[in-house]
């Protein structure tokens, strides 16, 4: 009995939740969403209209889609109010300069000369230059991107530095193999609080 007034009271919420997105829709130009997506999809599938809408493939030489930095959500703006606020990071911290060209062969080529150098003097060994040579098909020039802060007023932006595929990446996670256990030895009884003022 208990699961027939459930059924019965969740299959009358889905057809109101239809009915008013399809109001909604036909009346004000405007596609309503329910907070259900598979509702839309299994219930009442989009029309060709909503789904050229929803397409946004003549919106995007002026959105941007983010991933937002806390709460696992999308953000969407313009692409000139985004550039702004990643302006007004580098104006406000003036801890970032804007590249006039690529270094990226520069730099993997100043890795490689290091570890050929290194090898030759025979002051590192064949298995450790293997591990630290970074790989050219893999590598990509590390790069700042932003994040914004949806959870704060007027959503500024985090800046978030990709170093993951740089050249020296290899010779950092080589390094950290051996320092990580020295480092948790020796401070095995420390307390360490990352907090910025």
């Amino acid at each position: 009995m208990l699961n027939n007034i459930k059924e019965h009271i969740n299959n009358r919420i889905n057809r109101i939740i239809l009915q008013n997105r399809q109001r909604s829709s036909s009346t004000k130009n405007v596609i309503g969403v329910s907070s259900e997506p598979y509702l839309d999809l299994i219930f009442n599938p989009f029309n060709k209209r909503q789904w050229n809408y929803l397409s946004l493939d003549h919106l995007l030489d002026y959105l941007i889609i983010r991933v937002t930095d806390k709460g696992n959500n999308f953000y969407i703006d313009s692409v000139g109010e985004f550039e702004q606020k990643a302006g007004k990071f580098f104006s406000d911290t003036n801890a970032f300069i804007e590249l006039s060209y690529n270094p990226f062969n520069e730099i993997l080529n100043k890795v490689i000369q290091l570890l050929n150098t290194l090898r030759g003097k025979d002051l590192i060994r064949k298995w450790q230059y293997e591990q630290m040579m970074p790989d050219r098909t893999k590598c990509e020039l590390a790069h700042l991107y932003f994040n914004p802060k949806t959870h704060k007023d007027g959503i500024p932006v985090r800046p978030i530095e990709s170093t993951i595929h740089a050249a020296n990446t290899k010779i950092s996670k080589f390094f950290d193999k051996i320092l990580r256990p020295i480092f948790d030895y020796k401070c095995k009884d420390t307390t360490i609080i990352d907090v910025l003022l």
